[in-house]
C-alpha cells in the first residue's frame, strides 16, 4: 500500500525513470569518437561487434560472417597492443541525412586516423552503427544516401595515379 512516507521515496524515483526514458538519442560525434576511441587502443574493454548494425550481426551467425568478423576485427587491431593518441571529440566531424551519417577526424596530419576515410554509420533505435552496405543492411535499413555518398573521397583512377609518372619510367 502506498502511504505519504513511501510516496516521497517512489514519486521522485518515478520521476527520474520518466525523464530517463526521455533522454535525448545518441549523438553521432559521441558515438564516432568512441569508435575512433576503440580503434586506437583506448576502449580495451570495447569490441568490434559493439558497433556492427544489428541487421549485419546477425549475418554474422553464419560461419562465412564469423570469419568476415574475424578479419575485420585482426586489421582493426593495433600492433601488439600498442596505444595511438586519443582522438579528441572536437575532431570528430559527421554529416548527417535522416538515419545515415559519415564521420572522419580532423586535426594535425600527424595524429592517427585523421587522413583515413570517412565512415559510414546508420541509426537504429536511437543508436547509430557502422553501416556496410550488406543485403541485409540494404534490406533493413534501405541503401546508403546519394547525396552522403557525393561526400565520400574518389579512388583516383588509374590514369590519374600514372600522369606524373616521369616519361620513361614503368
Amino acid at each position: 500500500m502506498l502511504n505519504h512516507k513511501n510516496a516521497y521515496i517512489i514519486l521522485p524515483l518515478l520521476g527520474y525513470l520518466i525523464l530517463a526514458s526521455c533522454a535525448p538519442p545518441q549523438s553521432i560525434e559521441r558515438r564516432a569518437h568512441s569508435f575512433y576511441s576503440f580503434l586506437t587502443g583506448h576502449r580495451p574493454s570495447a569490441s568490434f561487434e559493439d558497433y556492427i548494425s544489428p541487421a549485419f550481426r546477425s549475418e554474422i551467425a553464419t560461419g562465412q560472417g564469423k570469419t568476415r568478423l574475424e578479419i575485420l576485427t585482426q586489421a582493426l587491431r593495433s600492433p601488439s597492443g600498442t596505444k595511438l593518441d586519443a582522438p579528441k571529440l572536437e575532431d570528430v566531424r559527421a554529416i548527417t541525412e535522416g538515419d545515415f551519417a559519415l564521420t572522419w577526424l580532423e586535426g594535425r596530419p600527424d595524429q592517427p586516423l585523421t587522413d583515413s576515410p570517412p565512415m559510414r554509420w546508420v541509426k537504429v533505435k536511437g543508436r547509430w552503427y557502422l553501416y556496410f552496405g550488406t543485403a541485409k543492411e540494404y534490406e533493413e535499413y534501405r541503401d546508403f544516401p546519394s547525396a552522403l555518398r557525393r561526400e565520400e573521397p574518389e579512388v583516383p583512377s588509374g590514369s590519374e595515379l600514372s600522369e606524373g609518372a616521369p616519361a620513361g619510367t614503368g
